[in-house]
């Protein structure tokens, strides 16, 4: 099961859109998976389509395992760095009242 229909779709018309499109052996639309609202729709846009094509753009899918171990990562705290802040601006934050 999987969602990643750039990668491993094939090229059909969905909607009115020539896109790729993940199915079956006779031409049938079949249902993507992903653990993302959102993300089990069986085709892609047009314009991401047309962007592949032409190798403008490069795609890369990830497992649902994967996203969630990136997820994970990220979102630790010392993931998140913040840029250091100007002079002027550490007195003003010194100076603000606490809350």
């Amino acid at each position: 099961k999987h969602s990643a229909s750039i990668q491993r779709g094939s090229p059909g018309v969905l909607h009115g859109n020539r896109t790729y499109l993940l199915m079956n052996d006779d031409g049938q639309i079949t249902e993507g998976h992903s653990i993302s609202a959102g993300l089990d729709y069986p085709g892609i846009g047009p314009e991401h389509a047309w962007l592949r094509d032409i190798g403008r753009v490069t795609y890369l899918s990830a497992t649902d395992k994967e996203a969630l171990a990136a997820f994970q990562a990220s979102a630790r705290p010392s993931a998140a760095t913040t840029a250091p802040r100007a002079p002027s601006s550490r007195r003003a934050a010194a100076r603000s009242p606490q809350c």
